[in-house]
C-alpha cells in the first residue's frame, strides 16, 4: 500500500461482494444445517475425476458441436448437488434457504477473524485485508445476501444490514466497497435508498449495474466453449494460478 493522501473518515466499510459469494444453508440453524453454497471444492473434483473418461469424451463431442453428451453427464452430477437451490417459476426459493450471519456484530472482519481463522465467512478477503491496513478489521463489515434473488431484494437487505452496522459501530454513517454483482446491489440500494443520508462514499469496482453478458449469452446460444476458454474458465472461476491444461 502506497502512502495515503487526504483524509480517512472514521466510518466503517460494508463490503458487498461479487455473485456467489454468500454461504447458503438449509435447516434450523447454520452450524448444524445442510450447506447448500459455499462447497466442498475437494468434494465437487471427487465427483469431477470419478467422471472424468465421461466427461473426457464429453469434451471431445463438444469440439464438433456436440454439447449434449457432456451436458447429460454434468447434469446427473449438478442437479442434486443444486437441488436445495433450486427456485420456483414465480423466482421464490423452492426450500427455506438461510444466508449466513446477517448481523452486523457477527459480520464484523475482527470477530470473524476470532471465530474462523481460516477466513470463513469474511468476503472479498484480499481487497478486505488492504482496506484494513487503513481503517483495522474492527472497522469492516461483511454483507452477506440470497444473491438468488432479484437486485431489488437484495437491495432491501442492504438497507437493513447498513442499519445494523451503524448501530454496532456507533458512527451516523458508512462507506461502501463494492464489486461485480456487489456494485448492481449497491447501485440497487442507492437509487431505492440513497436519499436518507445514511452513506458517505461509495466504491464499486466493475460493477455489473446494466447486468452481465455472461447470464445472457448461453440463453442466446451466443457462446464459445473451445478448450481454451475452458481452461481459463477453471483458472478464472477456482482463482488458481497453477497451469490446469493437463485436465485437457
Amino acid at each position: 500500500s502506497g502512502e495515503v493522501k487526504g483524509d480517512i473518515s472514521e466510518y466503517p466499510v460494508i463490503i458487498v461482494p461479487g455473485y456467489s459469494s454468500t454461504n447458503l444453508y438449509y435447516g434450523d440453524n447454520l452450524e448444524t444445517g445442510e450447506t447448500v453454497w459455499g462447497l466442498d471444492f475437494d468434494y465437487v473434483l471427487e465427483r469431477v475425476f470419478a467422471r472424468i473418461a465421461e466427461l473426457g469424451m464429453g469434451l471431445g463431442a463438444l469440439t464438433v458441436g456436440n454439447s449434449e453428451y457432456i451436458a447429460s453427464v454434468l447434469a446427473e452430477e449438478m442437479i442434486p448437488l443444486f437441488e436445495k437451490l433450486r427456485c420456483n417459476p414465480d423466482g421464490t426459493s423452492a426450500y427455506e434457504i438461510h444466508q449466513d450471519y446477517t448481523e452486523a456484530a457477527d459480520k464484523n472482519n475482527a470477530v470473524l477473524n476470532e471465530r474462523y481463522p481460516d477466513g470463513k465467512y469474511r468476503q472479498e478477503i484480499e481487497i478486505s485485508d488492504e482496506i484494513a491496513e487503513y481503517i483495522g478489521h474492527e472497522n469492516i463489515y461483511n454483507f452477506s445476501s440470497d444473491f438468488r434473488m432479484g437486485a431489488e431484494y437484495c437491495a432491501g437487505l442492504l438497507d437493513k444490514f447498513v442499519q445494523s452496522v451503524k448501530e454496532h459501530s456507533g458512527k451516523d454513517k458508512v462507506n461502501i466497497w463494492s464489486l461485480s454483482h456487489g456494485g448492481q446491489i449497491t447501485a440497487t440500494y442507492l437509487t431505492l435508498y440513497g436519499d436518507d443520508n445514511k452513506v458517505d462514499n461509495v466504491v464499486m469496482t466493475s460493477p455489473a449495474i446494466g447486468g452481465a453478458g455472461i447470464a445472457y449469452d448461453p440463453f442466446a446460444g451466443e457462446i464459445d466453449f473451445d478448450e481454451e476458454t475452458l481452461i481459463r474458465f477453471i483458472e478464472q472461476g477456482v482463482m488458481i494460478e497453477e497451469d490446469v491444461n493437463w485436465l485437457l
